[in-house]
């Protein structure tokens, strides 16, 4: 068995205060306790980067994130956190960069990818977003056969079917809004992405 660490209540405050009151600020104090008392153990700075991030305090998430990157560099969850605070930076690349070191250490998550490709949509690569998007689906597909009836699948195939668009590629558009549609007949976002792509193949 691992030793407590010291102020390990410290921790249980700030996780107390982070996931469950929402109450941020006193999360960042409980964390920063925390660290003062353990100063390389990369969790305070994960989780005191996860309270910044929510206050939406994205420089001082991000040097946390850097923080325990240094003191732990096998750790996929950080990684992908860190390419969150990118992503709401506008710093795309540094985004797609960290998911794939997420993917390196994490081969069976499959999130990553969906987030991959949203940041290539944010960099207008929208080519690289459906490959993306595609083994997300496949990923998720693998863990779940029933996946396929979800509301994150209906949106996955209309992520899809709007880059489609953008790529001028209308007729697999239309099979990715209608894989949609067979979830939802009402989804909004798939009427008007199908009319779209239609429109495009009679002119």
């Amino acid at each position: 068995p691992y030793p407590t660490p010291e102020g390990f209540n410290y921790y249980e405050q700030g996780e107390q205060y982070l996931w469950q009151d929402e109450n941020y600020v006193k999360a960042v104090e409980s964390f920063t306790e925390y660290i003062n008392l353990n100063p390389t153990d990369a969790k305070g700075y994960e989780k005191r980067g996860n309270s910044y991030q929510e206050l939406r305090r994205y420089q001082e998430a991000l040097k946390d994130y850097n923080k325990a990157i240094e003191l732990n560099t096998k750790s996929s969850d950080i990684y992908g956190k860190r390419g969150h605070v990118y992503g709401d930076l506008g710093q795309y690349q540094n985004a797609i960069n960290d998911y794939d070191k997420q993917i390196e250490l994490d081969l069976s998550n499959p999130w990553p990818h969906h987030y991959k490709g949203m940041n290539y949509r944010r960099l207008g690569q929208y080519e690289l977003a459906i490959q993306s998007w595609e083994q997300y689906i496949e990923f998720r597909l693998i863990e779940s056969a029933d996946w396929i009836e979800s509301e994150q699948a209906k949106n996955a195939y209309t992520d899809i079917g709007l880059a489609c668009i953008e790529f001028s590629q209308y007729q697999k558009a239309i099979e990715h809004f209608d894989k949609a549609l067979k979830i939802d007949p009402n989804h909004s976002g798939a009427i008007e992405g199908k009319e779209e792509a239609t429109a495009f193949i009679k002119r």
